[in-house]
């Protein structure tokens, strides 16, 4: 028979929580990131199974939470190899000093980023966790001229560590052609509160003018400038539409390359860029159609939330659109054209919303359906919680 005061010793070693650092450049920093962004909706109320403490870089302004430690100032995102090093070997120093403080390591960024510190951890005999949010980091077959050697080097670093949370197909299928064990990898998508994003109780339907909708930061591979040559064209045809953009500026130079393009183009009146606002989900359900012709993604937060919200889709293919939006049933997948044909295509999709009025409705319900069935935050989150806490 166990004493009691062994067998309360277990209890109270069972019941402890694992301590999980959680590591991104821009995670205590105040500038919106999507992976940053996933992982506080997705963790916003506090885990009994798990004790997180959030590792970055911060503003000089930005109040810390309990739970977060600035080991930087927020640097701007460079080419410059040297310059990415300087965030990898201050997360690493920090891991090593502070290792007696954590049990797992889970790193949300890209590949040196987060693979690095990751090993360092293995080293120190910690369950080390990544979540890669796309795939230009973690593609098997690299096309430069030294990627015989990064296959070689990426594949023993993935076979070193604990494990991989995959938020879309892409970034599995990678992770199993790298050698990767089954049972090394997490598969959890991105997430939506269906609760705060969730549609009017009003039916969909094009009355005074269709307004299409497009969330993400102002940088090219987003692709905004394509979605306003499209609306052009229907504008000067006659069609009423609205078209209203929510996000940050991210690249004053493409900034400058939208205004521009809405001069040229008489787009004045029909198009509003709101910045980042804290009501999103009134946008969402202010809108009639979700447009994101991008050119590179993991799985669009903004995408997510949009059909949880009801509104159908116009998208661009890739593994993470792919994995959420079934193409004609919660909306439309278009294939990665040029600009010009790609404009063109969303063009002939916006018109086929005004000729069958019905399907704003039908499909804006199946992406709400789609959403609730699939992508609901409290599934996703208990599957990395399992995953974090589960043992070597």
């Amino acid at each position: 028979m166990v004493p009691n005061e062994q067998l309360g010793s277990i209890v109270s070693a069972l019941n402890e929580a694992t301590r999980v650092v959680v590591w991104h450049p821009k995670l205590v920093s105040g500038e919106y990131c999507g992976p940053v962004y996933n992982f506080r909706r997705l963790f916003d109320e506090v885990s009994p199974d798990i004790k997180f403490h959030l590792l970055g870089y911060s503003t000089s302004c930005q109040a810390l939470k309990e739970n977060e430690e600035c080991i930087g100032r927020s640097l701007k995102e460079g080419r410059d190899p040297s310059s990415r090093m300087v965030p990898i070997i201050q997360v690493c120093a920090w891991l090593i000093v502070n290792r007696k403080r954590y049990d797992v390591y889970y790193g949300l960024t890209s590949f040196m980023f987060s693979l690095i510190p990751a090993i360092i951890c293995k080293l120190l005999g910690k369950r080390a966790i990544v979540r890669p949010a796309g795939l230009y980091d973690y593609s098997a077959s690299p096309d430069d001229h030294l990627g015989w050697g990064k296959r070689i080097i990426k594949r023993y670093m993935f076979r070193a560590i604990s494990g991989v949370v995959a938020i879309h197909s892409g970034v599995r299928d990678a992770c199993t052609a790298y050698g990767l064990a089954p049972e090394k990898i997490c598969w959890s998508p991105n997430s939506v509160d269906t609760t705060r994003f969730a549609p009017t109780a009003t039916e969909q339907c094009v009355s005074s003018k269709l307004k299409i909708l497009h969330v993400g930061g102002l940088t090219r591979r987003k692709r905004l400038h394509v979605l306003l040559r499209a609306v052009a064209n229907l504008v000067t045809e006659g069609y009423p539409i609205d078209v209203v953009s929510v996000g940050p500026n991210d690249d004053d130079e493409y900034l400058g390359m939208i205004r521009s393009e809405i001069d040229a183009r008489g787009l004045q009146s029909i198009f509003q860029w709101k910045g980042v606002i804290d009501d999103i989900e009134t946008v969402y359900r202010q809108s009639n159609i979700f447009c994101l012709p991008t050119s590179a993604e993991g799985m669009p937060n903004a995408l997510l939330e949009a059909m949880a919200s009801g509104l159908p889709v116009i998208t661009t293919r890739l593994p993470g659109t792919c994995d959420v939006v079934r193409d004609g049933v919660e909306g439309f997948i278009i294939e990665q054209f040029p600009d010009s044909d790609l404009a063109g295509a969303i063009e002939k999709v916006i018109k086929r919303y005004f000729d069958e009025p019905g399907l704003l409705t039908e499909q804006g319900c199946a992406a709400r359906k789609r959403i609730v069935e699939s992508f609901e935050k409290t599934r996703c989150r208990r599957a990395i919680e399992l995953f974090l806490t589960a043992q070597e």
